[in-house]
């Protein structure tokens, strides 16, 4: 069966976007608001499995306060097996049987979902809802919103998060593990990694941890004006450069003034080092001889504070985006 990939690509890259979109605002969404005239939607009242057609690929997402995001994702292997990756309070990825995707198909119909199919609303706010279907005749099943989520939508996904569940049963917890660089300072990695655990962000195999060089780009990448006075600086950082999301860890020769290094990374730090987007707030802490500065956008940033202040940093300095 020929499946239209480059489509796909396009349509979940969509979905990544207006989540991004969503979660950058600061303003929390009302994701029970009443229907609009164009949101509105009848369930189906009865669907048969000849009613339902053949889905050959399945994408559904849904952040419905900017803090927590939840999808299912689903295609056909061609070989009786079905890849499925579900994040809910936990994620879990893996191949079931193909009638993963007739199940799947027959809770879409008798959600009334199709009924909101291309009904695209965008408005300020950071909660999203996406999804796109394709079946195996053609046609497509798509529409996003953002800022206000039909109270249809909240309970169709609803339903299908109860068949992800079921259909997931079987399969391991999918447990993220940060990339951690050969040489890493050990007190500083090990604090990181703590951090990142204690956040419960999914997606930590996304982060990379390494020792920062003492070359031309420290000051770049620590967010500091030199090098003098840092005995090893540490980065915990995303690997794709439009995640707006940076950790770092200097550790202070003896004798080095901890205030003048705080002080340092209050005034160099660099809020424009990323693609295409910016973090929303920073964090500057300290803990024995080492001072941490944390730049993050939204939930990742706001758990990661968590995380550190749970993780015994003190002196914990939080700093507003200037843009």
């Amino acid at each position: 069966m020929k499946r239209n990939f480059m489509t796909r690509g396009m349509a979940l890259l969509l979905a990544m976007v207006l989540m991004l979109a969503g979660c950058a605002t600061g303003k929390p969404a009302d994701t029970t608001a009443a229907p609009t005239e164009e949101s509105t939607t009848t369930p189906t009242e009865e669907v048969t499995i000849a009613d339902v057609g053949e889905i050959t690929f399945f994408s559904v997402n849904l952040n419905a306060d900017g803090t927590d995001n939840r999808y299912i994702m689903a295609y056909p292997n061609g070989d009786g097996t079905a890849y499925v990756e579900f994040v809910g309070d936990e994620k879990k990825m893996g191949n079931v049987d193909e009638s993963a995707m007739e199940q799947l198909a027959t809770v879409v119909a008798q959600s009334g979902m199709s009924a909101m199919n291309e009904q695209n609303v965008y408005e300020d706010g950071a909660a999203v809802g996406s999804v796109y279907v394709e079946y195996a005749d053609g046609s497509m099943l798509s529409f996003s919103f953002t800022g206000v989520i039909p109270q249809e939508y909240v309970d169709a996904y609803a339903a299908l998060e109860e068949c992800a569940l079921t259909l997931t049963a079987d399969l391991e917890v999918y447990v993220p593990v940060p990339v951690v660089m050969e040489g890493v300072n050990e007190e500083a990695k090990n604090e990181l990694l703590q951090i990142l655990e204690k956040t419960g962000i999914k997606e930590l195999d996304t982060f990379a941890i390494s020792d920062v060089l003492k070359d031309d780009s420290f000051a770049y990448m620590m967010g500091l004006s030199s090098a003098e006075g840092i005995a090893v600086g540490t980065s915990c950082a995303a690997m794709m450069m439009t995640t707006p999301y940076s950790m770092v860890i200097a550790t202070l020769e003896e004798g080095m003034d901890i205030e003048t290094v705080r002080a340092d990374f209050v005034a160099n730090m660099n809020w424009q080092k990323w693609v295409c987007v910016m973090p929303t707030g920073a964090l500057v802490a300290q803990k024995g001889n080492m001072v941490l500065c944390l730049m993050g956008a939204d939930a990742m940033y706001h758990q990661t504070v968590q995380a550190i202040t749970d993780c015994g940093w003190e002196n914990l300095e939080a700093l507003d985006s200037p843009f």
